[in-house]
């Protein structure tokens, strides 16, 4: 098992302790599946889940952006003006945060950066 301790994961993502102790076996594995086992990989994936769990408080991300914060966050690239429009959070509709996700982290861009091949990733 690759050598994590609760007061790494503390120290890295920000964690409670009792939060980092839940995780523990979950992010062992998961470092072991991906070979993350030298110091510098170790901190690197911790300090990135604790960015984006927010310390491990949270496990889905919330893609609730408004059409205003889709055109300023995002490329043309990433999102068309009229995506933003459609999907985007406004006074009268929810954003729907399915169709953001996949359009903010699929299509070429998602393929080439992230891995992400098909709907859903």
């Amino acid at each position: 098992m690759v050598p994590l301790t609760v007061t790494q994961i503390v120290r890295a993502t920000g964690a409670r302790a009792a939060e980092a102790e839940r995780y523990l076996p979950f992010l062992q594995g998961t470092c072991k599946a991906y070979d993350i086992t030298s110091p510098k990989r170790i901190a690197g994936f911790l300090s990135q889940i604790g960015q984006e769990s927010a310390g491990l408080s949270r496990l889905t991300e919330s893609l609730d952006y408004s059409v205003d914060a889709l055109l300023k966050q995002f490329r043309r690239h990433r999102i068309t003006e009229e995506q933003a429009r459609r999907y985007g959070r406004t006074p009268y509709q929810k954003a729907h945060q399915e169709a953001l996700a996949n359009i903010l982290y699929g299509g070429k861009w998602g393929a080439e950066n992230l891995g992400n091949t098909q709907p859903g990733d």
